[in-house]
């Protein structure tokens, strides 16, 4: 991971770049062959002073590269998830390249066929949703494999809601042809495997 620390001692972001380095170092106590995948799809981890608000972000325009920017009261298992929430954006922008995800991408735009998204709380365009499958899949079979819960307000909520949601996503994309065409079968291949690993997935 490229770190360059040229930030004030003490400064907020400098509070905010330990926590990160510390989420990132996490990982390999954790899973080393996980850390050594993420290695080779992620090489720079950005915390900035230039952006106050919470949160986490990846392209599929600078691959390679994530931002996360913790807010105060995010525990270690909530930035590690963030690091994993990019990762699994990050590899499926790289599967997109090398495999059609979406039919008609112009249709994906269409608010007829925007479906509720398994990590956030409001209807979205479907490869939005497809990715937030992915990534909900990924948080909770990591959190079963590991034996952690997060409970009450955090940063993808409780285990049981979030595997609610995953599910309802899941469930509103397959039972719309009109909506499940607009997927390729790679997609479609991906979601059913979602779908196969949340069957066995506790809740926790």
């Amino acid at each position: 991971m490229g770190i360059e620390d040229e930030f004030p001692s003490n400064s907020q972001v400098e509070i905010n770049l330990n926590k990160v380095q510390q989420a990132y170092q996490c990982l390999e106590n954790i899973d080393q062959t996980f850390k050594n995948i993420f290695d080779l799809v992620i090489f720079n981890i950005l915390v900035t002073n230039l952006v106050s608000v919470a949160g986490s972000c990846s392209t599929p325009y600078a691959l390679g590269i994530i931002w996360v920017q913790p807010n105060n009261d995010w525990t270690q298992q909530d930035i590690v998830e963030a690091l994993i929430h990019e990762f699994t954006h990050s590899v499926l922008f790289l599967d997109e390249q090398r495999y059609q995800h979406y039919v008609d991408i112009k249709s994906l735009t269409k608010e007829s066929n925007w479906i509720p998204s398994a990590i956030r709380n409001e209807n979205r365009p479907l490869n939005a949703v497809a990715h937030s499958i992915l990534v909900a899949t990924e948080l909770l079979s990591f959190r079963q494999k590991f034996g952690l819960r997060n409970t009450g307000v955090g940063l993808h909520g409780d285990s049981d809601e979030l595997l609610r949601k995953t599910l309802a996503a899941i469930s509103q994309s397959q039972i719309n042809a009109d909506i499940w065409n607009l997927l390729s079968p790679r997609m479609k291949f991906l979601i059913n495997l979602a779908d196969t690993r949340l069957s066995i997935v506790k809740q926790l």
